[in-house]
């Protein structure tokens, strides 16, 4: 009797150990071990409710890990993964212990501040963790990657829902990007209007292709010796049907975070070229052409091979093409390097863009295979 009593609290505890283990995992991230998306909620909302009752400030950060596409397309997503299970303890270790540090999903992160002394305390929790990434990730091996996070500080006001609040501070970090990353942004309502602005900004841009809005402007490369146009700078724009001509600064970045850069990039390396071979009368071994190049196009495997079968389409001479790179596109990792070398065997010319704006050494860049360097205009 007392055997079959033992075996009944056995199953029954083992039972209630599932139960907790389910219920773990439902709210918990398997890979970081931190509270997931469902849990954040939960925690927000129940935030908003004792804010109404205590007058203290309450704030939310949401990180996003600065191209981290890119880190995981050079390094190996086991690589990316190590990376964020690190980036999860440096934001446990800078939280307090009242504090909710959650994976949002993906490269996202969210903290949870409570009981604040007052709003400001939200910022210097922010800083905190920029500080605590000033450190190298060391990976096994001996290699070292660097992480820079854009964050959104996002304080509650009028929020009725977790989830508004941190639509909130989700737009707050947008513009924390777009404001140049490895930054913070506090939260005001004109990001609202800006988050809805965005989000039709990548409707847009999926069709933009299609409906022949990308078009290219070519700024010309003379020789001052011989007074002769020698090349010319392709310059991408948007002729937005409702908002005008854009720069590459209102949309690239969004081409990247929707996945589109490598179809925009493709089209108008092709367009590039079709259109000086056929609208101008030059000889294209005469004659270098630069084309702006993304930094997530380079973590593209095929890359080179996209850009050898434009060339064979085309016919245009691989040494007359400039592929340009802006040097800020190669701070934190080194997973480019490999991606130019295969462009260099193909014929084609390397040049670092805006150099000066991004605070490389030049220890850095005598280890990049680059043809040519051009200076920001602020150094001129």
């Amino acid at each position: 009797m007392g055997d079959v009593v033992c075996s009944l609290v056995a199953v029954a505890v083992e039972r209630e150990q599932n139960v907790a283990r389910l219920a773990h995992q439902a709210l918990h991230d398997a890979l970081t071990g931190l509270p997931n998306r469902t849990l954040l909620l939960d925690r927000t909302d129940r935030a908003l409710a004792r804010r109404s009752l205590v007058d203290r400030p309450v704030a939310l950060l949401f990180c996003d890990v600065d191209r981290f596409k890119v880190i995981n397309d050079s390094l190996g997503h086991n690589v990316g993964d190590q990376l964020l299970v690190g980036l999860a303890e440096r934001l446990r270790a800078v939280a307090g212990p009242a504090d909710t540090v959650a994976r949002f999903g993906g490269d996202e992160f969210v903290v949870l501040l409570e009981d604040l002394e007052d709003a400001r305390a939200a910022v210097a929790v922010a800083e905190a963790l920029a500080i605590a990434l000033d450190q190298p990730f060391h990976l096994p091996g001996g290699k070292e990657v660097y992480l820079t996070v854009s964050v959104g500080v996002a304080v509650a006001d009028d929020h009725e829902t977790g989830d508004a609040w941190l639509r909130d501070a989700d737009a707050a970090m947008y513009r924390a990007k777009e404001e140049g990353r490895n930054r913070l942004a506090l939260f005001d309502t004109q990001m609202r209007d800006a988050a809805v602005a965005r989000m039709q900004v990548e409707h847009d841009l999926r069709r933009a292709v299609d409906r022949g809005e990308v078009v290219v402007h070519y700024q010309p490369v003379i020789d001052l010796r011989k007074g002769r146009i020698v090349g010319a700078e392709a310059l991408v724009r948007w002729l937005h049907p409702e908002r005008g001509l854009l720069g590459p600064t209102d949309f690239i970045a969004v081409a990247e975070d929707i996945g589109a850069i490598d179809q925009l990039g493709r089209f108008v390396l092709e367009l590039a070229i079709h259109e000086v071979r056929t609208l101008t009368p030059i000889d294209p071994h005469a004659f270098q052409l630069g084309v702006n190049v993304s930094a997530r196009q380079l973590t593209d495997p095929a890359f080179d091979q996209t850009v050898a079968a434009v060339l064979d389409r085309t016919g245009w001479p691989a040494g007359s093409l400039l592929l340009e790179l802006t040097e800020t596109a190669l701070i934190g990792f080194d997973g480019p390097v490999e991606p130019l070398l295969r462009l260099r065997e193909l014929g084609v010319a390397l040049a670092i863009d805006d150099f000066g704006t991004g605070y490389s050494s030049l220890a850095r860049l005598g280890h990049l295979p680059v043809d040519q360097v051009k200076i920001d205009q602020t150094f001129v």
